[in-house]
């Protein structure tokens, strides 16, 4: 599965993992993120065959959205249901950039005008941070839900990447000590 996304900067990785320390060790049933697959997704596009990766990797390099780069800050610990058997435990986007929703809807657009099968929901700027088994969701929701208002940032945002999972790792190895996804390019932002 690729898909366009924003990384999280190395600062904002940091300072989320450390703000989940706590919630990793009381919940250990959570499928936590690694800290370096912390990222907003700006577009699904599917399943991308080499070739068709490599081709889409070059028209991206060669024609780049004309957004400027932006910041973002975090705020608020919330969740949905992903489905049958999972909650995604995610935190929001406080105050979004203009330029955001502009790189996303460019982003959209491009995939769209190439054949790309495009998500036409509303589009909610998050970030996920774990995933929740469907049976076990009671007790952490609960207390998900409770937590304080967490804030962070603002992080600044310089580029974006084409993201794709690791063939060889599933969804619920996310916790385990290496990233599920990988870069398989990275564009830069308008200075």
């Amino acid at each position: 599965m690729a898909f366009f996304a924003l990384g999280l900067p190395a600062a904002g990785q940091s300072t989320l993992d450390l703000a989940l320390k706590d919630w990793r060790l009381s919940f250990p049933e959570v499928n936590w993120m690694h800290p370096e697959d912390y990222h907003i997704t700006l577009c699904f596009l599917g399943g991308l065959d080499p070739v068709t990766s490599h081709k889409l990797q070059a028209s991206f390099a060669a024609d780049a959205p004309g957004v400027p780069s932006f910041s973002l800050a975090l705020s608020g610990f919330q969740s949905f249901a992903s489905g049958r058997s999972e909650v995604i435990l995610w935190i929001g986007i406080k105050d979004q950039d203009p330029a955001l929703s502009a790189l996303h809807e460019q982003l959209k657009a491009r995939a769209l005008a190439a054949g790309y099968p495009v998500d036409q929901r509303t589009y909610r700027a998050h970030l996920t941070l774990g995933r929740v088994p469907r049976a076990l969701a009671g007790l952490v929701l609960n207390a998900w839900a409770a937590a304080p208002l967490f804030t962070a940032g603002p992080f600044n945002f310089r580029s974006y990447q084409l993201m794709e999972r690791r063939k060889s790792k599933p969804i619920e190895a996310a916790r385990d000590s290496e990233p599920l996804y990988k870069i398989l390019a990275d564009y830069p932002l308008l200075p």
